[in-house]
């Protein structure tokens, strides 16, 4: 069995995540890494794309699920729409995202705030 990554890197979209009130009112631009680990025998013997998975139909779905809801926390944004991957594309084995939020309400100098999750359809590989 054959497997591969995809990852989109640094993927721009504008939320409404966060526990101040500002925040989910005015909302503010997210930075989101997202990798897919993909089972690939079928897609890669045929050349295949509806054997695979679209990094565009990805990169769809993050925007539809990453902006449906406002969470107080990154860490949950980031765990719903790792689990929403995984629910939608059923040749992805896990999927990695990280939200960095680079204009988090914090008194000091630095260049985003992130979380990561990884998560996994059966289990972590052995």
């Amino acid at each position: 069995m054959s497997f591969y990554t995809i990852s989109i890197h640094q993927l721009a979209l504008y939320a409404h995540h966060g526990v101040f009130a500002e925040e989910k009112v005015l909302g503010q631009r997210f930075l989101l890494d997202i990798t897919l680990r993909v089972n690939a025998t079928d897609a890669l013997i045929d050349d295949d794309i509806v054997r695979s998975v679209s990094y565009a139909h990805v990169i769809e779905e993050t925007k539809t699920a990453f902006t449906a809801q406002s969470y107080n926390m990154i860490e949950t944004a980031a765990d719903r729409l790792a689990s929403h991957l995984l629910s939608r594309f059923d040749k992805a084995r896990s999927v990695s995202v990280t939200v960095h939020k680079p204009s988090a309400p914090i008194a000091a100098q630095f260049d985003s705030i992130s979380a990561s999750i990884e998560k996994f359809r059966e289990g972590p590989p052995a």
